[in-house]
C-alpha cells in the first residue's frame, strides 16, 4: 500500500521526519519498506524552477530534437519533446542538480549544441513512474504558479506491507490512527455534512445475503461529470490510481483515505434501474473496466441489473455500466462482502484490485 507522508499529517499533527515515521509505523507492526522523495525538497528549492519558453528551434544535428530557450537566465536546454511551445510553461533543472529519482543534471553537449540543464517530466520528480513527455504546466502563468506550487511540493511516498490481519491500516485514516496512539496526538477526522434528502429509493434485491450482508445505494441524478481538481488527482496519482473522472476519482479517494472501496453506476445503462446481489450463472460473462472478458462461474458473486452482470463483486464493474463523460444518473454503491468470496473469484479469475485488496482482507 502507498500513501504519503503529507497526507498523513492532514490527520495527525506530527513534526517527525519520514524516517521517524517509518521507524514508528515498522515498531507497531505496517511495515514500512520504502521512503521515496517527491516534489523539490529544501535542498533543491533555488536548483528547480517554474520557467517560461521564450524561444523553440530545431536542432541543426538531430531531426528528433528541440532547442529550448528560457526565460531564467537566458538559458537553452535541448529536449525530445514533440509537444513543447513558445510561452509554455515547464520545470528546469540546474547543472549539478540532483533529482528526486536519483537522475544528476548536468551541462551536456548533445549533437554538438550545448545544452545548460534540463527540462523535467513528473517521473523526474518521483510523481508517476514513467513519463511520456516533459511536464508541460500550460500557458497561463497564474495556472502554471499553481500547478508548480502544488505538484512540486516537499512529500515522501511511503510504501507499506500489512499482514493479512490488519485490514483496519488499509488507508490514510487507519495508518493515522495507529500514529496517532504511537505519538499521543489527537486523531483529526473529517466530518463531511450529507444531505438527507431520499426521496428515491434505490431498488435494490440481495439474494445471497451470506456473501453480501450488508448492500447500501443511492441514486444521484443530474450530475456532472468533469476533470477532478488537481489537488485529487495529485493524491490518487502518487498512491498508483490512474485519475479518471470526478466521480470515478471520488470513490478512489474514499477508498484510500477512509479505506472503503465504493463504485458508481451509470444508472440509465442499468436495466430496470435496478440492483440484484445474486450468484453468476453458467456460462456468464462480464466485460471489465480493464477491457478483458471473463467467464463467470456459479460461485462467484456478481452485482447485476434485470438482465445481466454489471460488475464482479468487491473487485471490478463491468465496462458497459461505467460512469463516463454524458453520465447524467449514478448509482452510488457501499456494501460489505464475504472476504472469502472475494478471495476465491479474485484468485480464479486472475484479477487482483484496490477494492479486492482490502474485502478480501475484511475491510468494513
Amino acid at each position: 500500500m502507498k500513501i504519503t507522508y503529507n497526507w498523513l499529517k492532514e490527520f495527525v499533527n506530527f513534526k517527525n521526519s519520514p524516517q521517524d515515521i517509518a521507524t514508528i509505523l515498522t515498531s507497531m507492526g505496517p511495515e514500512v519498506v520504502s521512503i521515496k522523495p517527491i516534489g523539490i525538497t529544501h535542498e533543491n528549492s533555488d536548483k528547480i524552477l517554474l520557467t517560461k519558453v521564450l524561444e523553440v528551434k530545431k536542432h541543426p544535428n538531430a531531426d528528433n530534437l528541440k532547442i529550448i530557450t528560457l526565460e531564467s537566465g537566458k538559458k537553452q536546454v535541448i529536449t525530445n519533446s514533440q509537444n513543447i511551445s513558445k510561452d509554455d510553461y515547464v520545470i528546469y533543472a540546474k547543472p549539478d542538480t540532483i533529482l528526486p529519482n536519483g537522475f544528476s543534471v548536468k551541462k551536456v553537449a548533445i549533437k554538438s549544441v550545448e545544452s545548460d540543464g534540463m527540462l523535467l517530466a513528473k517521473e523526474h520528480l518521483n510523481l508517476e513512474e514513467k513519463s511520456n513527455d516533459i511536464f508541460i504546466l500550460g500557458k497561463d502563468k497564474k495556472k502554471a504558479e499553481f500547478l508548480f506550487n502544488l505538484y512540486c511540493e516537499e512529500d515522501y511516498l511511503l510504501e507499506i506491507e500489512l499482514t493479512a490481519n490488519r485490514s483496519d491500516c488499509l488507508s490514510v485514516l487507519g495508518i493515522a490512527r495507529e500514529l496517532s496512539a504511537a505519538l499521543n496526538l489527537p486523531l483529526n477526522i473529517p466530518l463531511p455534512v450529507i444531505e438527507a434528502n431520499l426521496d428515491e429509493i434505490p431498488v435494490v434485491e440481495v439474494i445471497d445475503d451470506e456473501n453480501c450482508p450488508r448492500y447500501s445505494a443511492r441514486i444521484l441524478r443530474d450530475v456532472k461529470v468533469m476533470d477532478s481538481p488537481e489537488w485529487i488527482k495529485r493524491k490518487l496519482e502518487l498512491c498508483g490510481i490512474r485519475a479518471i473522472n470526478n466521480i470515478v476519482d471520488a470513490t478512489n479517494y474514499i477508498l484510500l483515505e477512509l479505506g472503503h472501496p465504493m463504485h458508481a453506476f451509470d444508472l440509465n445503462l442499468l436495466e430496470g434501474e435496478k440492483i440484484c446481489v445474486r450468484k453468476a450463472f453458467k456460462n456468464e460473462t462480464i466485460t471489465a473496466l480493464d477491457g478483458v472478458k471473463y467467464e463467470l462461474s456459479n460461485e462467484m458473486l456478481v452485482i447485476a441489473d434485470d438482465k445481466k452482470p454489471v460488475a464482479i463483486a468487491g473487485i471490478m464493474g463491468g465496462e458497459y455500466s461505467g460512469v463516463v463523460e454524458n453520465t447524467k444518473n449514478i448509482l452510488l454503491e457501499s456494501a460489505y462482502f464475504n472476504p472469502l468470496s472475494i478471495r476465491k473469484t479474485a484468485k480464479k479469475l486472475g484479477l487482483r484490485t484496490e477494492s479486492s485488496y482490502r474485502f478480501e482482507r475484511g475491510t468494513d
